[in-house]
């Protein structure tokens, strides 16, 4: 460009060459661009913020999704369930069918909820006082506070009003500094079951024992690889575990303080799970001389209603449930599964594993049934009593014989509970040796030796 030319932006000459009423028609279409463009923005930001009235909104989409759930069944190495499973299925008034070991896979198809925007209800958490905590009934734990439950968690104790503000589960009623002690409230009723009426439906008969090896005592580990060996006691059973337990110290009873030792036992057969696929789990200290077939009969004899938390009162003696022999139905032991860390907070930790059973049962709203013939305890005997003799194995009733600490007293226990031997064949408990059976009403002795002339008297 010479001196004579003038620069010319090129866009506003573009510009001002077109019409008016092109270029108006352009604006407008710009405008109307951005305007759709904020009301996409503003609808998308008010989905994702609260409802005026509280409520969420949710935008996820509704999905269905599959679930695979494997059957709870624990199958051990080298143990054949199918039988096993089957004779859990079993009732006295039911048509038996043969359960397969395989394990099921069944497919569970899930739903999300669809979203709403309804107002979620304001809720208030409630508060428990301290003096207050309510057991699985809603009433109050022993020695705690009742003056608003007026009930008591244990059988045998009832809640005393001290005055206005307090009131304690008491077995009886305490005085105090002339303070009134008036009655406002009882204990846990009586839940004994009665048999089921002939002709309807009972529980079944499949039993998974187990016991308690103590690490470091010699003749448990003896008494059990007797019983395992001969598959005798616990071994006789539908299903059978052992697990390892420790030495623990003595209370005042006499007996061990082996509440936590058991707990964690409970927790191990809550892990595994074979409790679920029979009817009664069973619960044998290892010199209890156990008869599974015996226990089966004493169970079909009180016809237990089915699926019901039902524990066995099971010796005259004592608070009726030694710990010998501890038989507890699948329901009631779901139930003390549930409830132990509970019971053990209020119960304790410093009395004997049977009692602690028994009472976070009751406690907990477990039903129980009787029969005093299911065990023959020498403890029940009082002072005089001897531990390898097997006089009492004549008894022809009983389910399990208790207690038996050496294997050869223990296997001759059961050879005379079957009929292969007699308490006669069996020398005097005052003239036995170290590891012999014996009988205390019987007069054999072992013969005299001679060095030279050999057996030379025999009574």
């Amino acid at each position: 460009c010479d001196d004579a030319c003038q620069p010319v932006d090129s866009f506003s000459a573009w510009v001002s060459g077109l019409p008016k009423k092109s270029l108006y028609i352009g604006v407008a279409a710009i405008a109307a661009v951005i305007a759709v463009s904020v009301l996409i923005a503003a609808v998308t930001l008010s989905s994702r913020l609260p409802a005026a009235a509280g409520g969420y909104s949710d935008p996820a989409p509704i999905k269905k999704t599959s679930a695979l759930r494997h059957s709870d069944r624990v199958v051990s190495a080298g143990q054949n369930h199918s039988a096993k499973v089957s004779s859990s299925s079993s009732s006295s008034s039911s048509t038996s069918s043969t359960a397969s070991s395989t394990p099921k896979i069944t497919h569970k198809i899930t739903t999300r909820a669809p979203a709403t925007t309804t107002p979620r209800p304001t809720t208030t958490r409630k508060t428990t006082t301290p003096w207050h905590h309510k057991g699985p009934l809603g009433c109050s734990w022993n020695n705690e506070n009742c003056i608003h439950t007026r009930c008591c968690n244990d059988r045998g104790q009832e809640c005393y009003k001290r005055n206005d503000n307090e009131a304690f589960c008491w077995p009886a009623c305490h005085e105090h500094e002339g303070e009134p002690c008036e009655k406002i409230g009882s204990g846990a009723p009586d839940r004994k079951v009665q048999s089921v009426p002939d002709g309807h439906k009972t529980s079944g008969y499949s039993l998974f024992c187990f016991s308690v090896v103590t690490l470091g005592i010699n003749h448990e580990k003896d008494l059990v690889d007797m019983a395992r060996d001969n598959h005798l006691g616990i071994f006789a059973c539908d299903e059978s575990r052992t697990y390892d337990g420790v030495v623990t110290g003595t209370g005042k009873w006499g007996s061990f303080k082996n509440v936590d030792i058991f707990h964690h036992v409970w927790q191990q057969v809550k892990h595994e799970g074979l409790y679920k696929y029979h009817d009664w789990t069973v619960k044998a200290d290892l010199d209890t001389v156990l008869f599974p077939d015996r226990l089966k009969g004493h169970l079909q004899r009180l016809r237990p209603p089915p699926n019901k938390a039902i524990f066995i009162q099971n010796i005259n003696f004592a608070f009726n449930f030694q710990g010998a022999l501890e038989i507890l139905s699948k329901d009631a032991v779901k139930l003390l599964l549930k409830e132990s860390k509970k019971c053990l907070h209020h119960i304790g930790h410093e009395g004997g594993e049977d009692g602690f059973v028994r009472d976070c049962l009751e406690a907990s709203g477990s039903s129980y049934m009787t029969d005093f013939d299911m065990l023959y305890d020498k403890y029940s005997l009082g002072p005089g009593w001897h531990p390898d003799d097997i006089d009492p194995c004549a008894n022809q009733h009983v389910a399990a014989l208790h207690p038996f600490k050496d294997a050869s007293s223990w296997l001759a226990c059961w050879k005379v509970v079957v009929g292969q031997q007699q308490p006669s064949d069996f020398v005097s408990c005052n003239n036995r040796w170290a590891g012999d059976a014996c009988s205390k009403s019987g007069w054999r002795s072992h013969p005299n030796y001679d060095l030279n002339l050999g057996i030379v008297e025999y009574h």
